[in-house]
């Protein structure tokens, strides 16, 4: 079988080619930066379409790099100049290229939005009259929470994924359903090897930290679609310095509050989103907000201010407004994911 990489015409519905385009749009948004690589690695710029945002140029240009058989060469530039993605870029032109977890597509026009109103175009104003303050102290909390965070590698039948998760419990890592169970060729498959990457980061100097590897149990795997839970047991004891997150059933949020969500995504060392980060609609299931990820967030912490967990990432939803498509992500209340856990035996002890 062709590896994806390599045929021509791109799969734009592969998630690997998406998930390539999304990470060089996060590396090189400046059309400066893009024309500098194109023109390094020898792809004749007459042959790709300049207008339109940094993500349409990478379409453009990952197109022309395939049709010369050039893609990979252009992928390895990437990586020789980003030591950040020397481990996802590998990975993608390996044998058994590793995916961010697919999730099922919400309808853009049905029930998923929440909190809704037809404002003449102020669900995209920035909230005023709101402290934005916050006492640095607030920096270091949030590098203590970040600790408890980890990258997942994931194998699901023959294929390989991506995702997010963190520490709740002395043995136990909570993510996503959908990160460790996928439908595979129209069966319900489980996953065979889960590792748990901690501290997987990049270090002041721009070089990669040496990761924590953490064997786990996928056997031991315990999970609900339904709120799209999972949790798993690590094979070997998780160092002391990557702490479970303490997690609280009470949730005292609000739209216009702001949550910030550390995460690895696309598998690239660990981030945070905390720009555009105001919650716009909270209800008895679920948190919506702004605040930025990508494919392999999947199984996130999202926190507030007080770096309390709030929600549990796990997908992006949709409304189309005059003719133009609305995003918001969106994440179980942790709250509920602890309450739907009893009933399956799961109990964290914090």
């Amino acid at each position: 079988m062709t590896h994806p990489l390599d045929q021509f015409p791109l799969d734009w519905s592969d998630t690997l080619i998406q998930d390539v385009q999304r990470t060089l749009v996060s590396t090189y948004r400046m059309r400066k930066e893009i024309v500098d690589t194109v023109d390094s690695i020898g792809i004749d710029a007459g042959e790709i379409d300049w207008e339109g945002s940094p993500r349409e140029i990478w379409k453009s240009v990952m197109t022309e790099a395939s049709r010369m058989q050039q893609l990979r060469v252009l992928l390895e530039f990437v990586r020789d100049k980003n030591p950040p993605l020397v481990d996802v870029i590998n990975g993608w032109l390996g044998d058994q290229p590793p995916r961010s977890t697919a999730e099922q597509p919400v309808d853009a026009a049905g029930p998923a939005w929440k909190g809704f109103t037809d404002d003449g175009g102020s669900e995209r104003q920035i909230v005023a009259e709101q402290e934005t303050l916050l006492d640095v102290v607030f920096l270091a909390i949030g590098l203590d929470r970040a600790r408890s965070v980890c990258h997942l590698k994931v194998k699901i039948g023959k294929k390989r994924f991506v995702g997010t998760g963190f520490r709740v419990a002395d043995d136990l890592i909570l993510t996503n359903h959908h990160v460790v169970v996928q439908k595979l060729d129209g069966q319900e498959t489980k996953a065979s090897e889960i590792t748990a990457w901690f501290d997987y980061e990049v270090n002041r100097d721009g070089s990669i930290k040496q990761a924590v590897v953490i064997p786990c149990d996928a056997a031991s795997v315990i999970a609900s679609a339904d709120r799209d839970w999972a949790v798993f047991k690590a094979v070997e004891p998780i160092p002391e310095r990557f702490p479970p997150l303490p997690i609280d059933t009470t949730i005292e949020l609000e739209p216009d509050d702001r949550v910030y969500i550390i995460q690895h995504p696309n598998g690239r060392p660990k981030m945070i989103g905390m720009h555009h980060n105001i919650v716009r609609s909270i209800d008895d299931d679920v948190v919506q907000y702004w605040t930025d990820t990508e494919g392999g967030s999947s199984g996130s912490p999202v926190f507030d201010e007080a770096w309390n967990v709030v929600a549990l990432h796990h997908r992006w939803v949709s409304r189309d407004v005059d003719g133009k498509v609305e995003y918001r992500n969106q994440g179980q209340r942790i709250d509920r994911v602890l309450a739907d856990m009893l009933p399956a035996g799961v109990t964290l002890g914090n």
